[in-house]
């Protein structure tokens, strides 16, 4: 199977690149500023002869292949989000806290132990653990 399916890699990417000129369609693409497993050239080139009007490429700064494992993944998340609130048309239902109106508002995840509620909850458990102790040992 592995054998077909590095055939098929092999005899369809020229294929990519021959017929780029008959892309049409709306497509993002986003490359890693350090990626060494894509060519970022040969991206930009399939890019730019590329027939699509609505065609967008971009690219994150300091990161490399797997975009979304990236410290600053949210760079991507919000331009696909801004990608996509271009395309929405008017009287379509805006989806999740997404209004293409006002805008892409992403945020990013914390980390649980820097959050307040975190450091509320470990002191409850703290004094409640001493207070059981205590009452064990008397």
């Amino acid at each position: 199977m592995t054998a077909g399916l590095m055939d098929s890699w092999i005899k369809n990417h020229d294929r990519v690149a021959t017929f780029a000129n008959k892309v049409n369609y709306p497509y993002l693409i986003l490359l890693g500023e350090k990626d060494v497993i894509v060519d970022n050239s040969a991206s930009r080139a399939w890019h730019a002869k590329t027939s699509s009007t609505v065609k967008e490429l971009k690219l994150m700064a300091g990161a490399f292949h797997e975009l979304s494992k990236e410290p600053n993944n949210g760079v991507m998340f919000e331009a696909i989000l801004k990608f996509m609130a271009k395309r929405v048309t008017d009287g379509a239902k805006a989806f999740g806290q997404f209004d293409p109106k006002t805008g892409v508002r992403f945020a990013k995840q914390v980390a649980a132990w820097k959050k307040k509620k975190f450091w509320v909850i470990i002191s409850v458990l703290y004094l409640f653990i001493g207070l059981l102790i205590a009452i064990i040992r008397r």
